[in-house]
């Protein structure tokens, strides 16, 4: 099994138990009473989810689109927002990350007007994990991200190498 794998194997334990509000942030912790979390921060608390149930020292991140190794206390205080998150992702097709082979990738929409942007996971086959809108952390399926605009997509190439049992 891959990080990847376990990251999104965690993601869907909190499937339906956490709603949306813009900002809203969650440790990896167990859930409060009444929890919320916008995209990003539900990105943030699988990763770091991840990373405690299967450490690393060192993640294999982006700076400039270059790639770099860096400490994994350091990786998790730069991905936060969706921005920084894409930032630290190797950019991948978009036909990639929403294709079979595609889950573990980031799928973002670029800062709207209202600085708003937007991440979720893939799930492959064009399925994405997010949190959004009034339905908070869901699937969301392969026919309705095909209307939707994403703008590029990227992976952690650490999250998708084999863990060690």
């Amino acid at each position: 099994m891959t990080r990847a794998a376990a990251m999104i194997a965690l993601a869907k334990e909190d499937l339906g138990k956490i709603g949306y509000l813009l900002g809203a942030k969650l440790g990896p912790g167990p859930l409060p009473l009444h929890p919320k979390v916008d995209c990003s921060g539900e990105m943030h608390r699988i990763v770091e989810r991840a990373l405690l149930a299967y450490p690393l020292d060192l993640i294999t991140g982006c700076r400039g689109g270059v790639p770099v190794l860096m400490p994994t206390h350091e990786f998790l205080a730069k991905f936060q927002g969706s921005a920084h998150q894409g930032d630290l992702c190797r950019k991948v097709p978009l036909a990639i990350a929403l294709g079979p082979t595609g889950a573990g990738c980031f799928l973002f929409m670029r800062p709207k007007p209202d600085g708003h942007g937007h991440v979720a996971l893939s799930l492959g086959w064009g399925r994405t994990f997010e949190s959004r809108g009034s339905v908070g952390v869901c699937i969301v399926s392969a026919a309705k991200n095909l209307m939707r605009g994403w703008d590029y997509a990227g992976k952690v190439d650490s999250f998708f190498c084999e863990i060690a049992k």
